[in-house]
């Protein structure tokens, strides 16, 4: 189920999505990897697990077992996989979310955030905003918001555009921050394959929605459409802490249906290298 992986000490390095979602075992090479790539703690390339034959493979294989389900979420995954606390087992569970931490470039936090949460939920993901990668602040601010959001910044040394956009990026994430961490996630574009990444989230009773777009290239500004919203409910758009200077959303602040939504889709604001957008979708 596990391909080529090493799940250690330290970090996770290539992990088939057929653990996620099971396929047939002819399939299963065709599935692409996930992968973590040079974390800067990491010494020496740690020993491989035999293919298809580790500890952790062989508990997710006993898990499928025993449950009978054609795919198991997080949670399961996780309790099969990290069945004790304390010990090896629980620094091991530390230091696999803390490596998310550590490697805060914000582009290379995209992917590598889209693939950590098939295994984890996004409260679980430490994210920080530091000035890693050289990237526009608000990116960087934009990105941690769609995960357990923090700040690693000398605040006294900003300057004034920055404190504000920072300002705002905090305000903005606690306005959202019980849909990230206790809504469903949806994974529209996956960063490895386009010029930007894409995911929603939305509330247990629906009343809310949180769209994230992170344009990694230059590239058309299409809608992106959302998911898992209420049909009949109408949403209004909003977006969370705008870039300075960029044009305002074309549907800010109009209403539409959870249907328009999920069949039209939204019109980001961001459409060149390394701009953020994050909307909030609330009932009228």
């Amino acid at each position: 189920m596990l391909s080529r992986t090493t799940i250690g000490a330290v970090h996770l390095r290539h992990v088939d999505l057929a653990l996620v979602t099971p396929a047939p075992q002819a399939g299963w090479r065709a599935l692409h990897t996930m992968k973590w790539r040079g974390y800067p703690n990491l010494s020496a390339r740690p020993p491989q697990p035999a293919l298809d034959n580790g500890k952790v493979q062989r508990r997710i294989r006993r898990a499928y077992a025993a449950l009978g389900k054609p795919a198991l979420t997080t949670s399961e995954l996780m309790r099969w996989t990290h069945p004790r606390p304390g010990g090896n087992r629980d620094n091991q569970r530390r230091a696999i979310r803390g490596a998310a931490k550590r490697y805060c470039d914000p582009v290379a936090r995209v992917p590598m955030q889209w693939d950590y949460s098939y295994f984890f939920p996004p409260m679980a993901l430490a994210s920080h905003v530091t000035h890693s990668g050289d990237c526009p602040l608000h990116f960087a601010c934009s990105v941690a918001m769609s995960a357990r959001f923090g700040m690693d910044l000398d605040l006294t040394k900003l300057s004034a555009q920055d404190k504000a956009i920072c300002a705002g990026a905090i305000s903005a994430y606690k306005q959202i921050r019980d849909v990230t961490a206790f809504g469903d996630l949806y994974r529209l574009e996956d960063p490895h394959n386009s010029y930007r990444g894409a995911l929603n989230f939305v509330a247990q009773d629906k009343s809310r929605a949180v769209v994230f777009v992170f344009q990694l290239k230059d590239g058309q500004n299409t809608a992106m459409r959302p998911q898992g919203l209420d049909l009949a409910k109408h949403y209004t758009i909003r977006e969370l802490n705008p870039a300075p200077g960029r044009a305002a959303m074309e549907q800010e602040g109009k209403s539409f249906t959870g249907e328009e939504l999920m069949r039209d889709g939204i019109l980001p604001s961001c459409s060149k290298e390394l701009e953020a957008c994050v909307v909030q979708l609330g009932f009228k």
